[in-house]
């Protein structure tokens, strides 16, 4: 039986396969925590982290969408933001801009208690997972490194 071809190094395949696994198995783990204590998926707390974190508590949907650290379609964000309309977590008007029509993405006084809420369980939870398990230098290098990674994809 012939071997098949390798198309990563030893050293290739433990970063990216390791890099794949840790992402895979600390998001499950941050997802099941907020939807076990508090009904709230992760992404749907990140989409009240976004609002919850802007000047008044508004975003342009678009600007939600560029601004998001978890992939979603546009019809994908669509749905999630009139799930969290539907809860009264949020408010979403069509407004006029100049020449265009745009989607505005308010988070309400119930969203933001919710976020405040999950908020300091989930930092915990995440230092737990991923940053208590790094050095100062570590943090730092990983935090550099992803920038110049992600710096590929912000020019697109």
């Amino acid at each position: 039986m012939r071997t098949p071809p390798s198309y990563f190094t030893n050293e290739e395949l433990r970063a990216w396969g390791g890099f794949l696994k840790l992402n895979a198995r600390i998001t499950t783990e941050l997802s099941l925590a907020l939807e076990s204590s508090l009904r709230l998926r992760l992404v749907e707390y990140e989409v009240l982290l976004k609002l919850a974190t802007s000047p008044e508590g508004s975003l342009p949907m678009s600007r939600l969408a560029e601004r998001s650290y978890l992939t979603l379609s546009q019809s994908g964000l669509s749905r999630l933001v009139e799930r969290l309309r539907s809860r009264g977590l949020l408010t979403r008007e069509t407004c006029e801009t100049g020449d265009r029509r745009s989607v505005m993405v308010t988070i309400t006084p119930q969203g933001r208690a919710l976020w405040e809420k999950a908020s300091a369980d989930h930092a915990a939870r995440v230092r737990e997972l991923f940053l208590n398990q790094l050095e100062p230098e570590e943090l730092s290098g990983l935090g550099d490194l992803w920038q110049r990674v992600l710096a590929r994809y912000d020019m697109e």
